[in-house]
């Protein structure tokens, strides 16, 4: 193996080159001409403390409170504007909510992915908020017609998770081999 002369003079006059100490006085100069450093702050400042962060939670949960409140009011607002517009529509869609719910239920049963049919369901409810948006602001003239379409989504998600339905139950199930040898003991 070929070796470096200068590793190997280095290697061989290490202690040399170790006993050689910078003098105080440049400790000093560089001291000089670093910034002037910041007052610090106490450590003190910086916790929060346990009164504070009980505090901070509290208002979390406070906020929280009120936007759940506030997304009730809205729905029940809006239900009532619609039930003012259509009387009948608070009941049929309960019945479509508790036909949907068991359709969903029984879509999760079946094996296979249903993500993505819960995800046009999803879209679909996201549909159904904006023509609710639209119905509190909508004329007199449009109100029947938004009603209207409201409970043509509701169809619509019943016949998506029927046809899945459907599907599902047609296709063949996996058939679990069983071992059919005979064996004797």
């Amino acid at each position: 193996m070929k070796t470096n002369p200068l590793e190997d003079f280095i290697r061989a006059n290490r202690d040399a080159f170790d006993n050689a100490e910078p003098p105080p006085a440049l400790f000093a100069k560089i001291s000089e001409q670093l910034p002037p450093a910041s007052p610090s702050l106490p450590l003190r400042s910086f916790r929060f403390g346990l009164r504070h962060a009980a505090a901070a939670a509290a208002l979390v949960v406070l906020a929280f409170a009120a936007g759940m409140g506030m997304a009730t009011w809205q729905n029940q607002k809006m239900l009532a504007e619609v039930t003012r517009i259509q009387p009948d529509f608070a009941e049929a869609e309960q019945y479509y909510r508790i036909q949907i719910s068991q359709r969903i239920r029984q879509l999760k049963a079946t094996p296979g992915n249903h993500q993505p049919v819960l995800n046009d369901i999803r879209q679909l409810d996201q549909l159904m908020g904006e023509l609710r948006r639209e119905l509190a602001q909508a004329p007199a003239a449009a109100e029947e017609q938004i009603v209207a379409n409201l409970i043509q989504t509701y169809k619509i998600k019943i016949d998506i998770l029927e046809k899945v339905l459907d599907r599902r139950s047609a296709q063949p199930q996996p058939f679990n081999k069983i071992n059919t040898h005979d064996t004797e003991l």
